[in-house]
């Protein structure tokens, strides 16, 4: 399982292939506590056959929870516009599109949160 960080931004990499071209890609990602997600976005660029890097979008938000992400949902879009949607039920194989995103300690063995003083 591929594990990121603020210093090892996220990159999940899709292949795929569509007669018309591939063209635009957005995977959702559960955390495992299921209260946290991030969309992932990528452009097939309009190749019949494309490996796809998806990156966080716009939508992600900012601060990431750490813990693993599991693939919930894709769409992929071809050049005509035709969409495709992948879901658990429809491809149980999305079980093995997960990562983990932690926070480097660098170094410090300080383990918990801050402390709330009286």
């Amino acid at each position: 399982m591929d594990t990121f960080s603020p210093d090892h931004p996220i990159r999940v990499s899709l292949r795929l292939r569509d007669p018309s071209g591939v063209s635009l890609i957005s995977a959702d990602f559960e955390h495992e506590d299921g209260r946290n997600h991030i969309v992932l976005r990528g452009d097939g660029a309009m190749q019949v056959e494309a490996t796809v890097d998806l990156r966080p979008s716009e939508w992600s938000g900012g601060l990431l929870s750490p813990g693993e992400y599991l693939c919930r949902r894709i769409e992929a879009w071809d050049t005509l516009g035709n969409v495709s949607v992948f879901t658990h039920e429809t491809h149980p194989q999305l079980v093995d599109y997960r990562f983990r995103y932690e926070y480097p300690h660098r170094g410090s063995s300080d383990q918990e949160g801050p402390e709330l003083l009286p």
